[in-house]
Order: C-alpha cells, then sequence, then structure tokens
C-alpha cells in the first residue's frame, strides 16, 4: 500500500504513495509490461521483451535491511521463466507460490516459483487471442481456481467466462 507500480513508454517504475519519489526499475531498450507486486512487497513480476522475445522477469530489492523500491539503493533482476513461446502477462497468485501467465497467446500456464515446474491451467484450444490483452483471468483468493475469458464449445468469436482449477485437473465450468 505504500507503492505504486507503473509502466510508461515499455519501462517499469516504482514511485511511493507517501513521497515525491520515483524509481526506475528497467532500462533497456526492449518493453516492460504487466507489472504484478509479490504479496512480500519486495519483489516485482513483468513481462519483458528481451532479444526478440517475451519473457518473464522479477526484480528484487537486494538488501534485507531496506523495505521499499522508492529508497532501496540496489535492486536485482532475475529471467525467471523463459520458452520457445511467448511469455506474458503475468501475475502472482494471491498466496505468492505460483505465476500464472499466458503462454502462446492464448493458453494460460502456471509456474511454480519454487520448482520452476508450470502445467497448463486452461488449453488454448479454450481461447484465440487477436490482439495482445484481449485474454483476461485471475485467481481465487486460496490460490486454488482461476477465472478467465475462454471461448466454450469452439465459439471462438463469443468469447464467456469461466472457472477452473489453476492444477488443470478439470475442464472449465461456463458461468
Amino acid at each position: 500500500g505504500k507503492e505504486l507500480a507503473v509502466v510508461s513508454r515499455g519501462e517499469v517504475f516504482v514511485t511511493s504513495r507517501d513521497f515525491k519519489t520515483t524509481v526506475r526499475i528497467t532500462n533497456t531498450p526492449e518493453q516492460e509490461r504487466s507489472v504484478s507486486f509479490h504479496k512480500n512487497g519486495r519483489t516485482l513480476l513483468y513481462a519483458g521483451e528481451r532479444h526478440g522475445k517475451w519473457k518473464l522477469y522479477e526484480s528484487t530489492i537486494a538488501d534485507e535491511r531496506e523495505q521499499y523500491f522508492f529508497s532501496a539503493t540496489k535492486i536485482e533482476e532475475k529471467e525467471i521463466y523463459a520458452a520457445e513461446t511467448e511469455s506474458f502477462q503475468p501475475q502472482y497468485s494471491p498466496d505468492g507460490e505460483k505465476i500464472a501467465f499466458l503462454a502462446g497467446r492464448d493458453e494460460i500456464q502456471i509456474l511454480n516459483r519454487k520448482t520452476g515446474d508450470t502445467n497448463v491451467a486452461l488449453g488454448k484450444e479454450h481461447n484465440y487471442s487477436y490482439s495482445d490483452g484481449d485474454i483476461t483471468f485471475d485467481g481465487s483468493a486460496d490460490s486454488k481456481w482461476l477465472i478467465a475469458d475462454y471461448a466454450p464449445r469452439g465459439r471462438l468469436f463469443i468469447p464467456n467466462v469461466g472457472i477452473f482449477p489453476a492444477d488443470g485437473s478439470k475442464q472449465p465450468i461456463d458461468i
């Protein structure tokens, strides 16, 4: 609640709620987007287009004594996921243990932060992306379910809203 992360001109910035302080998190020739704060408030998640491919990155406050990005003396970035397909639109699960993201522009996958393993939560047969950001999703408070736009029964031009388990164990329920 003390900071706000924004993307401006393809770069990630964090600004203080209480002070007139803003810090630039990324400084790359490519673009970043889709920022998500980890529940610890010390780590930011975002997608970055590096070397022509969208991958997932985290930036973390390096000094454990420092609390906020806007006053951090060192911020460390690391690539946390890359695949043959594009990976973007990431967001942390409420428990902070997993990351939901779009893979290949139309499949929702879940990345386990500890193991690095992924699973398909909603397969690409349920969606077709026409432009970036046209498939939206969000997680439940217990991190076990997702809700998303999807196209039931192959109706690609008439999306509905479906709920499904994050582990991909069941097909979406059209709500």
